[in-house]
């Protein structure tokens, strides 16, 4: 499969005969996905990497005023005047205030490279922070940022929530689940928002979580805390989103999980073509996946080796760390 063959639903059409027969969990959502407005449709909608990208003319100007340099120039070459790759990560000048004063990001400045990106670092670091900014879900006070060529549009730009819904997925720290469905409808429910019709998503969606090591797909509140969080990482991986952030996906996992997790982030960026940007409180884990890794800084990111010192990982961070 290439960076441009369809996200995860290119071979998944429906043929297990539990699929293919009337489904239960289909059946009792049908009324919750109606009322939302999806619908579902004969023909397959194309996906982001199909069609036209998402085109952000004006965003970085008119919310964050204009870049310092053209990133394309500036970043055309690398410290050796070797070519580089475009970034998919770019970050100039960014602030982001406490409301009671003082700053969590102070003048941030990264650009990084397509693929599996991991950031380590204390709690209150601003690790998260960074990945809501990036993301289009907080707004800086201040800066540039963007997502391969496009501007980051954030509330209030008409752009915002076509950006949200097509061009990024996030895997929260508190999960976002909808509590009214079930564990394959709230994975399936990304496919439904992009047209997939509700039989053939419901079928793509259980062939996921089986590869997360969930079978019986039941109801939101009897899924263990482990549980969850696998089904908000699949709702998340199986979408169209060409970039996804992952706020300490593996933190309440056992190693075994951990690792199945990350091994699908890297198996996902190495197939489907998607970046990943992914915040752990575990270094080893960080080195033993990351494509790179990278020490959270108030104005940046310090790439990593394996052999940096790290402190040991603490408590699963909250709030604006």
């Amino acid at each position: 499969m290439t960076p441009n063959t369809r996200p995860l639903a290119n071979d998944t059409l429906v043929t297990d005969p539990q699929a293919g027969a009337p489904d239960s969990d289909i059946d009792q959502e049908t009324e919750h996905v109606s009322s939302r407005g999806l619908q579902s449709r004969a023909v397959r909608p194309k996906f982001p990497s199909d069609s036209v990208p998402l085109v952000l003319p004006d965003t970085a100007s008119n919310l964050m005023g204009a870049p310092p340099d053209n990133p394309a120039t500036a970043l055309a070459e690398g410290p050796d005047h070797e070519p580089r790759r475009e970034p998919m990560f770019d970050a100039r000048g960014v602030d982001v205030e406490f409301k009671s004063g003082g700053r969590i990001l102070s003048n941030f400045t990264w650009a990084g490279d397509p693929g599996l990106n991991v950031i380590v670092g204390p709690s209150g670091s601003g690790k998260s922070t960074l990945l809501k900014v990036f993301s289009g879900l907080l707004r800086p006070d201040r800066g540039y940022v963007c997502l391969g060529r496009q501007a980051v549009p954030y509330e209030g730009d008409p752009r915002s929530q076509s950006f949200l819904k097509s061009q990024v997925a996030f895997v929260h720290q508190d999960l976002q689940l909808i509590p009214h469905l079930s564990a394959i409808g709230n994975v399936a429910l990304p496919l439904q928002i992009q047209g997939i019709p509700k039989r053939e998503a419901y079928g793509i969606a259980r062939k996921m979580l089986n590869r997360l090591g969930i079978v019986n797909h039941k109801q939101r509140d009897h899924l263990s805390g482990g549980e969850e969080l696998r089904v908000a990482l699949a709702r998340a991986l199986i979408g169209p989103a060409k970039v996804i952030f992952a706020d300490e996906p593996t933190g309440s996992l056992d190693p075994n999980r951990s690792h199945d997790v990350m091994r699908l982030f890297k198996e996902v960026v190495r197939t489907e073509g998607k970046s990943v940007l992914l915040v752990t409180h575990d270094p080893q884990l960080a080195h033993q996946f990351g494509d790179k890794v990278f020490e959270m800084g108030r104005s940046g990111l310090t790439p990593l080796s394996p052999n940096d010192s790290q402190s040991p990982p603490s408590a699963a961070e909250g709030g604006q760390a």
